[in-house]
């Protein structure tokens, strides 16, 4: 392996790895990672442990989502039943498969792979693992494509522990449910990946005491950006930084939602009686609070400069009108013309500015075959589409500019009567109704297809890019366990959940002591609402009835 390869212009690919124990942050910094080389104008894919997209190929798409179904989507009791030797050879299946379907053609087209949860652990795993031969767990693995760099997180495993909060029967070995049965196990893990880095030349990055967030610091980009008003997001620029990211304190807050800005979740708060806005970490994380009454202003939003919007808190934390702001707030946001643009022309001269920059059209499909079509600001391709709540989704077309996108996007509802929004409580139903992907991906499929043609009709090129959705929903997007809805109204009462999973505002959360069952719910009902952030619980009897 060759660490100093060039990242830039190769003729093939590079497949960058990112590996550690559980909890270490893997699945962040290759997020970020990803992100960073998209934002440097690099072709790049983030590849996890369920992508089975094969491009422009249903068929075999569903071949591998089927085995990926097999090796990861099945019943513990059946997991355990088959034994450790059959879990080598089919994890060994399912890597092969992907290394050769997926990974392979990416990086001969010259796109560079970020590879989230590489084959590295498991051979760990297996080294500690008396009852299979180390040198025979090696030799399955060992055809796969050889990264070019390796970014080894070495973390305390209680450090870990402290991190996830939560864990499986797996991440401690099938040991024991205790924390200290998933230290003993992560320690052991651990070690062996130290020996795996000294021979492989990785590079090595002790994150026991570095937030996960800290542990990639990008150089200073445009700051981030929301939305346009408090009930559709607008096109605009985002970042990675430039903005308060951290754990709220105890107190009361006016909650504007949940903002992909950050190229993760974020619940984005303004704390009360004033202050910064606060962008909070949910992922993963331990959530209770308390409703207040009424609805609140969500602030406004402002351009920095000709591609740079930032959101304002409402100075006065005022009650909300219809728009979901208060009057001042209304009148002040500088985006509030966005989306009429194309028909008046009316617009403040900075949004005119903004409007001249190429913007792109997408489809966006959802989980129970409902489909949209939308648009982005380029700057803003990857998280506008972060922040639907898709499925499947693919840039269809870029414009020279905002006006002219809005009329192609207008154009193929008209011809394809394809509607430019889809509820919001339709698509938390469809999450949590979720059991298979293929009708869904075979929909996608045959809308960008229609609007493929539709588009020749008008002239207009086609790009069809395939969208990568983020690592944070893959667990929402597997149809293992038992996942039902959220029974409680969020705008009323108490609450108290962990974040395992987010699609979109769409997150699939486990109450503390229940980690079989997911409940999945939205956090844009949290919108305008005052919320108290404390040491809140949900009622744990009656969300335990509601399954009987």
């Amino acid at each position: 392996m060759t660490n100093a390869a060039p990242l830039f212009n190769p003729a093939r690919g590079r497949e960058i790895t990112v590996v550690g124990i559980d909890g270490a942050g893997k699945s962040t910094l290759a997020t970020r990672l990803h992100q960073a080389l998209n934002d440097a104008g690099q072709k790049a894919v983030l590849i996890g442990k369920h992508s089975t997209d094969v491009p422009m190929d249903p068929e075999l798409s569903a071949y591998v989502d089927q085995l990926n179904a097999l090796v990861y989507r099945r019943d513990a009791r059946v997991a355990q039943a088959c034994g450790d030797h059959y879990w080598l050879l089919a994890l060994a299946a399912w890597y092969t498969l992907q290394d050769k379907i997926v990974i392979q053609p990416a990086l001969a087209a010259g796109t560079h792979v970020v590879l989230d949860n590489a084959h590295h652990k498991i051979l760990a795993r297996y080294a500690i693992n008396p009852d299979v031969s180390t040198s025979l767990a090696e030799q399955v693995f060992a055809h796969l494509t050889e990264p070019d760099l390796v970014f080894f997180l070495r973390i305390d495993a209680r450090a870990a522990l402290a991190r996830k909060g939560e864990f499986s029967s797996l991440e401690t070995g099938h040991s024991g449910g205790d924390d200290e049965d998933f230290i003993r196990y992560q320690d052991l893990v651990l070690a062996k990946l130290q020996e795996h880095e000294q021979r492989g030349g990785w590079l090595s990055m002790n994150v026991t005491h570095i937030d996960r967030d800290a542990v990639y610091k990008p150089q200073p980009q445009p700051s981030p950006t929301a939305s346009s008003s408090p009930s559709d997001p607008p096109d605009s620029p985002r970042g990675l930084h430039q903005m308060p990211v951290t754990r709220p304190t105890d107190g009361e807050y006016v909650c504007h939602g949940v903002t992909w800005a950050t190229g993760d979740p974020r619940l984005l708060l303004a704390p009360l009686p004033d202050g910064s806005l606060v962008y909070t970490e949910i992922m993963h994380q331990q959530l209770g609070f308390a409703i207040g009454t009424g609805r609140w202003c969500t602030g406004r939003y402002q351009f920095v400069d000709t591609v740079r919007v930032e959101a304002v808190a409402c100075l006065d934390r005022a009650p909300a009108g219809q728009s979901g702001q208060c009057a001042r707030c209304f009148r002040q946001d500088e985006f509030r013309f966005a989306h009429q643009f194309h028909q008046d022309g009316r617009a403040p001269e900075a949004l005119r500015r903004y409007m001249e920059k190429p913007h792109l059209l997408y489809l966006a499909t959802f989980a129970d075959g409902a489909t949209k079509v939308g648009t982005a600001a380029e700057p803003r391709k990857r998280s506008r589409l972060d922040e639907q709540g898709a499925l499947f989704a693919t840039y269809l077309a870029e414009s020279p500019d905002g006006r002219a996108v809005r009329h192609l996007e207008d154009a193929l509802t008209r011809t394809l009567h394809v509607p430019q929004t889809v509820r919001a409580t339709t698509k938390l139903k469809a999450l949590a109704n979720l059991t298979d992907l293929t009708a869904a991906s075979a929909t996608h499929d045959h809308h960008v297809t229609r609007a493929a043609d539709a588009l020749a009709v008008m002239d207009t090129s086609a790009m069809l890019e395939k969208w990568t959705p983020p690592a944070e929903g893959d667990r929402m997007r597997v149809t293992d366990g038992v996942r039902v809805l959220y029974p409680h109204d969020l705008r009323e009462g108490e609450h108290g959940f962990t974040i395992v999973s987010c699609v979109g505002t769409q997150v699939l959360a486990i109450l503390p002591g229940d980690d079989q069952v997911g409940y999945v719910l939205d956090l844009g009902a949290l919108k305008g609402r005052r919320i108290t952030v404390g040491p809140f619980t949900s009622p744990t009897a009656a969300v335990q009835s509601s399954l009987f």
